[in-house]
């Protein structure tokens, strides 16, 4: 849980995420992205991550649905190493492939918590040197891009984002990210990785928990 955990903190560092009219400065542009991707009926995120030095591949598929609906699933080497899955008033989880099990009292509400307070918005306040860096097409939708690079909790990195022009929602980022991240009074971990997202955005997209026993 606590890998899984740091892992989508460098995501979200490393790949920041609705006004469809451009604003004069390029953070602005990319602060709105963000609240188009938070404001989409569903989406689904899947992120992989590949460690510079053991080329280690880590991915998580993050589906959300408004308001409190969440499904995360993390997997290494092909084998799921966690999922959670919470529809704001019940939390499941599982560790190393094993059954789904009801999360402690208390998760779902610290889960919609976070969800309301952990924004992207906060990451991108610390992004400096945001850019307009061209146009190009993701997977036939028009898109403007951006490059930026943050620094926070020990974490820095440089990034790529792809924006629909027609919503302006993410379309993809990638990204790389270096240091020691803190969290909390939790030891430093070292991340020297490459990170890439893809956004997909789905209206049918559904959070089913199993029947309570």
């Amino acid at each position: 849980m606590k890998f899984a955990s740091r892992l989508l903190f460098t995501a979200a560092s490393a790949c920041v995420l609705s006004s469809v009219a451009w604003a004069a400065d390029p953070k602005d542009d990319v602060v709105a992205a963000m609240k188009a991707q938070n404001d989409a009926p569903a989406y689904r995120m899947k992120m992989t991550s590949t460690d510079n030095s053991s080329k280690a591949v880590t991915s998580i598929t993050l589906e959300s649905v408004n308001p409190d609906g969440l499904h995360m699933k993390s997997e290494a080497g092909g084998v799921t190493t966690m999922e959670l899955i919470s529809d704001g008033k019940r939390t499941m989880m599982s560790q190393g492939g094993g059954a789904l099990q009801e999360a402690p009292a208390g998760m779902s509400a610290m889960i919609g918590q976070a969800r309301k307070s952990a924004t992207m918005e906060t990451m991108i306040q610390a992004a400096k040197d945001v850019k307009l860096a061209g146009h190009e097409s993701v997977n036939g939708v028009p898109a403007t891009i951006y490059t930026f690079g943050t620094e926070m909790m020990g974490l820095q990195s440089t990034n790529k984002l792809w924006v629909s022009d027609k919503d302006h929602r993410p379309l993809k980022s990638e990204g790389e990210a270096h240091g020691d991240v803190q969290m909390g009074s939790q030891p430093g971990q070292k991340v020297d990785q490459k990170v890439a997202i893809a956004y997909e955005y789905d209206p049918s997209i559904k959070i089913v928990l199993p029947p309570a026993k």
